[in-house]
């Protein structure tokens, strides 16, 4: 089987699914790689507190620190070109990069996106990957709470081999699109598992009020919105799912996870 380095970017604001993200990912991976800034974006102190309780939590992940200097023009940093922020994404992944140890298989992960862990290990057992190719594996999608599912499935995570991670794979406008990109071979989108369901679930927007919030002013997709507090408002004005990043269509679902956000 195929060995598989997964590096998670990672903040404490998005501490209710570290554990969650981490437990699954040992179920298939060789190594795992926590990459978080000494700041947030916004320049806003990281917990370094609750770091280092990570740490011993898991001593089998390794923790990667990376700079974060809100001083510097990031019009002018590598790679970027029409949204300086995305450096500070690409910065962290490319600090993961730099410390693997397998250099085979890379999975690209933010931290919400969760994958099931033994159905993943099932798929990797049964596929024969080429290193020439990078895959986009298919997700289902959160709004609000973990139990609000949208219809819609999308494809985030990719999973590319460590010989074409080089920094202009890395850094770029588009993030992981980018290293997707990187092949000139096969690209292959909205990978399923073996049941032909995707194999991660992305609670990109499960949070509390205040959760959500600072998520919008501390992340780097945050010159992206407008409005922060009248957006959150609208969110939670009643018990709808009110999803005004994409207007999905919803069902509802179990908590897969046992994500407990507030």
């Amino acid at each position: 089987m195929q060995r598989v380095t997964v590096i998670i970017n990672y903040c404490s604001n998005e501490r209710p699914f570290l554990g969650a993200c981490i437990e699954q990912c040992a179920r298939f991976a060789s190594e795992i790689i926590v990459s978080f800034g000494s700041k947030l974006y916004s320049g806003a102190d990281e917990d370094f507190a609750h770091i280092a309780d990570m740490q011993k939590k898991y001593p089998f992940v390794k923790f990667v620190q990376y700079p974060v200097d809100i001083t510097i023009d990031l019009k002018t940093q590598k790679g970027v070109v029409n949204r300086p922020h995305a450096y500070w994404h690409n910065l962290a992944r490319w600090a993961g990069v730099h410390t693997q140890i397998a250099k085979e298989w890379v999975l690209f992960l933010d931290v919400d996106e969760i994958p099931d862990g033994d159905r993943f290990l099932f798929w990797l057992q049964t596929h024969q990957l080429d290193a020439a190719c990078t895959y986009k594996l298919a997700n289902y999608w959160y709004f609000k709470k973990p139990i609000f599912q949208a219809k819609t499935w999308e494809d985030t995570a990719v999973l590319a081999h460590a010989n074409l991670l080089n920094e202009n794979a890395v850094f770029g406008d588009a993030e992981r699109d980018q290293i997707f990109a990187a092949s000139q071979k096969h690209k292959y989108r909205y990978v399923l598992g073996n049941d032909f369901q995707p194999m991660i679930h992305h609670y990109s927007w499960v949070r509390t009020p205040e959760q959500m919030l600072f998520k919008l002013k501390n992340w780097g997709h945050q010159t992206d919105f407008q409005n922060h507090e009248q957006m959150v408002a609208h969110v939670f004005k009643d018990h709808n799912v009110n999803d005004i990043v994409h207007n999905y269509q919803y069902q509802q679902v179990q908590n897969e996870f046992n994500i407990v956000v507030g």
